[in-house]
């Protein structure tokens, strides 16, 4: 999951690992979102880790839902993720990404 979003995520899959020990291989990951909620950027509508990693707590002193809120329900349709835009609770310059979103690093230890 993607820190200050509350339903951004990366992943990957169908990885062909090494073959070789000692080798790896490197993946850049797009972030992506599984549109269950409404990007609201407000800091009483993300996960509580987001509040306490970043130093702020929401303005109302909401300290995150923890859950769903089915009052911001969306389609639930996996679709990429187009960041932090601002305009709420989260600044842009500080708390968005550009893809990649993550890297993943495997290597074969044996």
């Amino acid at each position: 999951m993607l820190v200050c979003t509350n339903d951004g995520f990366t992943g990957v899959g169908g990885v062909l690992l090494p073959t070789e020990v000692g080798s790896e291989v490197v993946i850049q990951t797009p972030g992506y979102e599984t549109s269950t909620e409404r990007n609201t950027e407000v800091l009483g509508d993300i996960m509580p880790p987001c509040q306490s990693l970043i130093g702020m707590r929401s303005p109302t002193g909401a300290p995150g839902t923890a859950q769903s809120n089915r009052a911001l329900a969306e389609s639930g349709t996996i679709l990429p993720h187009r960041g932090i835009i601002g305009g709420r609770e989260l600044d842009p310059a500080v708390h968005s990404w550009r893809d990649p979103a993550g890297k993943i690093i495997i290597k074969r230890v044996s």
